[in-house]
């Protein structure tokens, strides 16, 4: 978790603790196969960019400023190919949702549900 998390805010490893031993003991286990299946989805399903244009509500694209794993060029360009779509910097932010964000996303997501009435 550390590896992906942005500066922002500090990585709750207690909380990563909880989850990750709920997800062992109550969820049956870890699955170490997950990653190498997920990229093999991305890889098989190909490029979805033309499909990009067809979006016909208004969208939301989120982006942490300090993502080590997808660049912040992607969302600058899917945001760029769905039409209506509203950028959304998350400013110290990595490749994680963390807890203390969780007010921006859902205020982004409130105002974009109104936007769309």
């Amino acid at each position: 978790m550390k590896l992906f998390a942005g500066t922002r805010f500090p990585v709750d490893e207690d909380l990563q603790r909880k989850v990750q031993t709920r997800n062992i003991l109550e969820r049956k286990g870890f699955n170490p196969k997950a990653n190498f299946h997920q990229l093999a989805a991305i890889i098989a399903s190909g490029s979805i960019l033309d499909e990009l244009e067809k979006i016909s509500c208004p969208a939301l694209v989120f982006h942490g400023t300090e993502d080590p794993l997808v660049p912040a060029s992607h969302a600058e360009k899917y945001a760029a190919l769905i039409p209506d779509a509203k950028l959304v910097w998350m400013q110290g932010i990595g490749h994680e949702l963390s807890h203390g964000i969780m007010e921006l996303v859902l205020t982004e997501i409130f105002d974009n549900m109104v936007r769309s009435v």
